[in-house]
């Protein structure tokens, strides 16, 4: 048999079209944060594994299949059981891998920026599965070892990210929770994430080794099942020792700081939206005049990098590939809407939600909203306390401001 009909005849180049439908349908998404933050394209690209993973791990059994039916592994050979493993995985899993490493390498954002890290962390996930799926084929029947090798990681993969307890979805290496512009993934979810794929590889390894043929009696293959599952136990526990304290979102505050232009207000951006600082900074000047002639207290600075508003810098979120229209919301939003630390609740002096969306509103018109259009994406009761506030003339910066004042108050 030929390079090319050995290539045709193997089914990990026929998961290359589904890996690729996968990673396109993705596209049509967003990321967490909305913003081509090229972490989080990169990790939206990652955690495609949730569907790729099971069609690899379903090749490499059909693949570990081939082995038990021709005896490879059982009859006196040459080879080490290396190399005879070799080539099964590489045809299984190598056409995936290639296609999510290229996809994410060349996905907008992550162009030239793309986290060789995270993309490694996908490769050991899918290349883990592949293994435990070849281990499959190699010890049970093609009716068992299939079926088993397409859901077990199907089912791991999507319900460990759905169920208690959250820290659970970061021993899966996909993570759709992370990140905003102003995080990046925490160290031990990473770390997590591989520790537990390498165990589900090894326990694959510990399969194939139990098909030799010095261990096909059924003393030693209970052995070996038994010292598997003892294998994956053990590690899973060192992998969720790491994240047992870590909820939904695997997220820490990025290290690296914003870039801020020294005007007044200030704003700090990240460096990815540099390309758009120049508009960002026209639609804030032109609502800030309008905001100060309408006597709105302004913030000093407008921060991407900030989380919790203080001393007169406010948290701002930037979509970047959006609108302009859109970067005046944010403004908005900034100056009227504050976000509390984890565990601390925001305290009565601010009032409800909706008074921070009042305030939101009223500051859209002032800065040359159509009132109308404002008014119809408000819901109520925010809508009708910004109707109120439209009749009541200047009296209503006053209120805005009470609610700016308190917009870092947090209890």
């Amino acid at each position: 048999m030929n390079f090319s009909t050995a290539l045709l005849k193997s089914p990990g180049v026929w998961v290359v079209p589904m890996a690729l439908a996968v990673l396109v349908s993705r596209i049509q998404g967003t990321e967490e944060s909305g913003e081509g933050y090229h972490t989080a394209v990169t990790l939206m690209n990652i955690s495609s594994v949730t569907f790729i993973a099971p069609l690899v791990a379903l090749s490499a059994a059909w693949e570990g299949t081939k082995l038990r039916y021709a005896r490879i592994l059982t009859m006196p050979r040459s080879r080490s059981m290396l190399r005879i493993l070799t080539a099964p995985m590489a045809v299984s899993v190598a056409p995936a891998a290639l296609i999510l490493t290229l996809f994410t390498m060349f996905d907008g954002p992550a162009v030239g920026s793309a986290d060789w890290l995270l993309i490694m962390s996908g490769v050991v996930t899918l290349t883990a599965w592949g293994l435990l799926g070849l281990g499959f084929g190699c010890v049970m029947p093609p009716v068992v070892s299939l079926p088993l090798a397409m859901l077990l990681p199907a089912v791991w993969l999507i319900f460990a990210r759905v169920y208690e307890p959250l820290w659970l979805r970061h021993l899966t290496g996909a993570w759709t929770g992370c990140c905003f512009t102003n995080q990046t993934i925490a160290t031990e979810p990473l770390a997590a994430a591989v520790i537990f794929n390498l165990g589900v590889g090894l326990a694959g390894i510990l399969l194939c080794w139990a098909a030799t043929l010095r261990l096909r009696r059924p003393n030693s293959i209970r052995g070996i099942t038994f010292l598997t599952i003892c294998v994956l136990a053990s590690i899973t526990l060192v992998a969720a020792n790491l994240v047992k304290d870590f909820g939904y979102s695997p997220g820490v505050p990025r290290k690296d700081a914003t870039i801020c232009d020294g005007l007044v207000p200030e704003l700090c951006m990240w460096d990815e939206h540099e390309l758009v600082r120049g508009e960002v900074r026209h639609t804030l000047d032109e609502a800030a005049s309008a905001w100060n002639a309408a006597g709105v207290t302004m913030p000093e600075r407008f921060d991407e990098g900030v989380e919790v508003a203080a001393e007169g810098h406010v948290p701002l979120v930037i979509q970047g590939t959006a609108p302009s229209e859109y970067w005046l919301s944010s403004f908005a939003f900034a100056m009227t809407n504050r976000t509390c630390p984890d565990g601390v609740v925001m305290g009565e002096a601010q009032g409800s939600s909706q008074d921070g969306l009042a305030a939101m509103g009223w500051l859209l018109v002032v800065a040359g909203e159509d009132p109308a259009d404002v008014l119809n994406e408000s819901t109520p009761p925010a809508a009708e306390k910004l109707q109120e506030l439209l009749a009541s003339g200047g009296d209503a910066s006053l209120w805005v401001n009470s609610v700016i004042e308190q917009r870092d108050e947090c209890s």
